[in-house]
């Protein structure tokens, strides 16, 4: 089955491109996807700034999953490259998008994103007691808060590990006179006993794999070239290696349970939150189903007037 697959990009760029007849057009195709400017405005005015891209491909597939993972593919390897050669920003994940059988179908597999306001956390007795603490805690070194603090405010999964692994690189180093040793070599190695104080046995080989075996961690593959893996899907590192970080204060330098370990989503942020869901559905009077579309209807306090969700799903798809 032949299917159109649309997907909204978050991006501050403008296209600009030349076509065969001289004239400037905000759109243009490549490796089987067309790229158009989301906003219809944009088409008499390319050089005005944009907050978002429509691009839409058609795949021909055995379903709808087998349809997103083909057209996800195309899509996944374009966005990064932009990035490279524009120098700006563009985001091709958490963002709607729509899988419909090709040639002006009413129903469709439609995944709803939208950005989320981010939800602050509360500076009370205990954070004012933790805070005073650490002013006067001579052990941990002042570049693991700069590190965490830059965790804490990157967005992105892949730039906050990173991060965070420094942290902990920081907060595990050695810390003899080492008069004996070459200050270059001290300063690469890592107390092991201390990291797996602070993040545990099994969080410890996964993320900085053994003394014997540091290539077999994350860490060192993320750091040389290896990007995540199918070993690594459904993991939150994240959210793993900072309930350990907070544990390992509490308990190792604060010596009370001054920093709440269970919040959820920590390291709160003003952007990249988001909300959304999945569904099937369709246009009520039963025109073609579009991405704009169903993103603006959806996008209202309430809630879709122009669209209905179909359920169970349709087998035809």
């Amino acid at each position: 089955m032949r299917y159109l697959i649309e997907y909204r990009i978050a991006t501050i760029i403008a296209a600009a491109v030349t076509q065969d007849d001289r004239q400037i057009s905000p759109s243009f195709s490549i490796d089987l996807m067309t790229f158009s400017p989301w906003d219809a405005t944009a088409a008499t005015d390319v050089w005005g700034s944009q907050r978002y891209w429509l691009a839409s491909t058609v795949v021909e597939a055995t379903d709808y999953r087998e349809a997103y993972s083909m057209s996800w593919r195309r899509l996944a390897r374009i966005g990064p490259r932009i990035a490279l050669v524009t120098q700006a920003y563009i985001d091709v994940q958490g963002q709607p998008y729509l899988i419909v059988h090709d040639g002006g179908a009413s129903l469709g597999y439609f995944t709803y994103m939208a950005d989320r306001p981010g939800v602050g956390l509360m500076f009370m007795d205990d954070q004012l007691r933790a805070l005073a603490k650490l002013l006067d805690e001579p052990t941990v070194p002042e570049e693991f808060y700069y590190y965490w603090n830059d965790a804490v405010n990157a967005v992105g999964y892949t730039a906050k590990l990173l991060l965070m692994f420094s942290a902990i690189e920081v907060l595990t180093k050695p810390q003899g006179d080492g008069e004996e040793e070459n200050p270059r070599r001290r300063q690469r190695r890592k107390d092991w006993s201390k990291v797996r104080q602070v993040l545990g046995d099994e969080l410890t080989t996964a993320m900085f794999g053994t003394a014997e075996a540091s290539w077999d961690g994350l860490r060192h593959r993320l750091t040389h070239g290896e990007y995540l893996g199918r070993q690594d899907a459904g993991m939150n590192y994240l959210e793993r290696i900072h309930k350990q970080v907070m544990g390992y204060f509490n308990r190792e330098i604060l010596g009370a349970s001054l920093i709440a370990e269970n919040v959820i989503s920590p390291q709160r942020h003003p952007w990249g939150g988001k909300k959304g869901g999945q569904w099937f559905i369709q246009t009520r009077d039963r025109r073609p189903l579009s991405l704009r579309a169903a993103v603006e209807d959806f996008s209202t306090k309430a809630g879709p007037s122009q669209h209905v969700i179909v359920s169970p799903p349709p087998s035809e798809y």
